[in-house]
């Protein structure tokens, strides 16, 4: 419940201009409890190499720390080794922080501080806001509040030590060992593999029983489906293909602007994936709809723009590996019952910056001219068919327009409006019902403006989802009441 926002570069910087508010990087405290344990991660540097300088430094218990990760107390860490660091967070104000003290060294600022000890887990805002010093007059010596954040992760039990063998047995109980364990071993893997296949078939039956056997009445759309699991309505979509690739992603990533995946299913020939149901449908539906369109302001327009935005930017930024969508389109981003915007089907995902010599994908209207031929996997794709998602925002309209027998693109054509001697006058007429009054030429005067700078030929002349984050973040507080 607690989810982490982005706020891009502006984390990293220490001018104050950018960062708009400390808690935007923090974990919003939405959850059922007011405090309880987290995990950081620490990375070794002298002089913090010891698991007592260590827990000294975050207020962490010594014997957790070693337990955790299977290392003792007096063990000198190598610089750069990763520790696990369990640590109590709370709510303080909107947000779940850990604080800690920390003495100032000789020399030190607020950004060598927050790069250097503690790069990654707090930032060079988030000291200022939390201590009165200035940064002119930092002395060595002066005690700091550093409110510390960082991803949640699980931690497996660490293993136990090799067993040293200091003798060796006679042959003839070891063969009779090794056959007799050989023995055993091919029973317990026989139990197991019946266990879980009875288990598999009780998953798929709970699924059919959720969805009434995939009738009609609870199909979504093509082949997904809604169900009821415990009182919970979830998405089930039917899957022939190979999902291996996408079901694994989705287990290393979490992100509120990404649909979460809850699990999934073999059975026979077809996989059940499970996700969290999206009352709205899809943005496209949702533009599609008419005689609503008293409901589509130009709020909930732009919460969804940076929804998405934030959507990719954690895709690109954040997620370890980096990943690039790779078909983004208004079909594949869907809307819960707030009509916040979250990002599917990621059957088309790579790994960023990947070789791919089949690259021709996508869906017309949405495809980066460098899609047409081989080469890397760029984040500059997502961004571009961002770009077309921006102008369908603004205008209702598909991303490729149907007139006089044929098509042509949505971006071709606001590409040519943009280029008239009366650009705005035209604009006001292109775009949706209801949008021009009270300002909205001028609001989608700067959509269109970062749209097409999205949908830049060259790649490297695109902006990047920091950029766009930044640009829509702003715009969005201006537009801050529903109209």
């Amino acid at each position: 419940m607690a989810q982490q926002n982005y706020s891009g570069a502006a984390i990293y910087r220490c001018n104050g201009n950018e960062a708009t508010t400390p808690s935007e990087s923090l974990y919003t405290c939405n959850g059922q409890f007011s405090s309880g344990r987290a995990f950081l991660i620490f990375t070794a540097k002298s002089p913090y190499v010891t698991v007592a300088a260590i827990a000294n430094l975050t207020l962490s218990d010594q014997a957790e720390i070693s337990r955790i990760n299977n290392i003792t107390t007096s063990r000198v860490l190598p610089e750069g080794q990763e520790v696990v660091v369990p640590v109590e967070c709370s709510c303080s104000g909107r947000s779940y922080q850990a604080t800690i003290t920390y003495q100032i060294q000789p020399g030190e600022t607020y950004f060598l501080i927050a790069d250097n000890t503690f790069k990654g887990l707090s930032t060079c805002d988030e000291l200022k806001h939390a201590n009165t010093y200035r940064e002119t007059s930092l002395l060595a010596g002066q005690k700091l509040r550093v409110p510390l954040r960082k991803r949640s992760i699980t931690t497996s039990p660490p293993l136990p030590p090799p067993v040293s063998l200091k003798s060796k047995p006679k042959r003839a109980p070891l063969i009779v060992g090794i056959t007799a364990g050989a023995f055993f071993l091919l029973i317990s893997l026989l139990v197991l593999l019946f266990l879980s296949w009875k288990k598999r078939a009780q998953v798929a039956d709970e699924i059919k029983k959720a969805t009434r056997n995939f009738g009609s009445r609870s199909r979504i759309k093509d082949h997904e489906y809604r169900g009821t699991f415990k009182r919970e309505v979830l998405a089930v979509k039917k899957n022939s293909g190979n999902a291996e690739y996408e079901v694994k992603m989705l287990y290393k990533i979490n992100h509120f602007n990404i649909v979460r995946l809850h699990g999934f299913c073999q059975d026979k020939d077809d996989l059940y994936l499970v996700y969290e149901y999206m009352a709205n449908g899809s943005l496209r539906d949702w533009l599609n709809r008419r005689g609503s369109q008293h409901t589509k302001s130009w709020y909930q327009r732009m919460r969804i723009a940076l929804d998405v935005a934030n959507g990719l930017l954690y895709l690109h930024n954040f997620a370890n590996p980096a990943y690039v969508h790779n078909n983004v389109k208004s079909s594949n981003v869907l809307l819960d019952g707030n009509l916040r915007a979250k990002i599917t089907n990621f059957s088309l995902a790579k790994e960023a910056n990947c070789s791919d010599t089949k690259r021709i994908v996508g869906t017309r209207g949405y495809m980066a001219p460098e899609c047409l031929g081989a080469g890397p996997v760029t984040p500059e794709v997502d961004v571009y068919a961002f770009g077309v998602v921006l102008l369908e925002l603004i205008t209702d309209e598909f991303p490729v327009i149907e007139q006089d027998g044929g098509g042509r693109l949505l971006s071709t054509s606001v590409a040519a409006l943009m280029e008239s001697l009366n650009a705005e006058t035209d604009l006001c007429s292109f775009i949706a019902y209801g949008l021009a009054g009270n300002g909205g030429t001028k609001y989608a005067l700067q959509v269109v403006k970062l749209s097409l700078s999205c949908l830049t030929q060259d790649p490297s002349d695109r902006p990047d989802m920091i950029e766009v984050v930044s640009i829509l973040q702003k715009m969005y507080s201006i537009i801050h009441t529903p109209h």
